[in-house]
Order: structure tokens, then C-alpha cells, then sequence
């Protein structure tokens, strides 16, 4: 018996999952369905305003070592930091702790 046609790449996908989710999670197969459907709705839900710790971390990281100090400025800057605060950053140390506060403020 079929339940229906799905194309190539969503069969492949589906297989996977249910792979998975039988081995790795020890799911019983009533509640794949299910799981699945929260799974989408999490997928379609709005992004709230809540910055997770370890987000906050990699967000930091990524400031400190992908851009150059003029571009760690001009960031700083457009987050709305003054003046005195950016001429007080002498160094990647200094501007990686300024962006992180500014960031931290952000989302509280």
C-alpha cells in the first residue's frame, strides 16, 4: 500500500528522519506525526526578541575575529555607542567587551 507521491528529495528526507527518530531517539511511531508537526510549527513561528547565552557568545566570537578594527568601530557605532565610549576602546579586547554590553542591552 502507498499513502501518496511525494517527490524525490522529500522521500529521501522522510526516510532519514524516520530513521532517526526510530534508532537515535527510540521513538515510538505513533508519535512521529506528531513530532513532526511541532517540529513545523516551530519552523513557522515568529523569531522572538530572546537571545540565548550561547548566542550571545558566537555573536561576540564572530565580531572579534571576522572584522577588522575600523569595522569593529563602525559596528560599534551604528549599535549606538558614543563618543567617549569608542575613544576609550584602544584595543580588540576593550571593543569585543563594548559590543557584547551593547549587545546584551539589546535584548533585555
Amino acid at each position: 500500500m502507498v499513502r501518496g507521491v511525494i517527490s524525490r528529495q522529500a522521500n529521501s528526507l522522510l526516510g532519514k528522519v524516520e530513521n532517526f527518530y526510530f534508532k537515535m531517539c527510540k521513538g515510538d511511531k505513533e508519535f512521529l506525526p506528531v513530532t513532526l508537526e511541532a517540529m513545523a510549527a516551530y519552523l513557522e513561528g515568529s523569531i522572538t526578541e530572546v537571545l540565548h547565552p550561547v548566542g550571545l557568545t558566537q555573536l561576540t566570537k564572530r565580531f572579534a575575529s571576522h572584522l577588522t578594527s575600523a569595522e569593529q568601530v563602525a559596528t560599534l557605532a551604528d549599535m549606538g555607542a558614543g563618543r567617549e565610549e569608542l575613544e576609550s576602546c584602544t584595543n580588540q579586547k576593550q571593543r569585543k567587551e563594548l559590543f557584547r554590553k551593547l549587545t546584551k542591552n539589546k535584548y533585555e
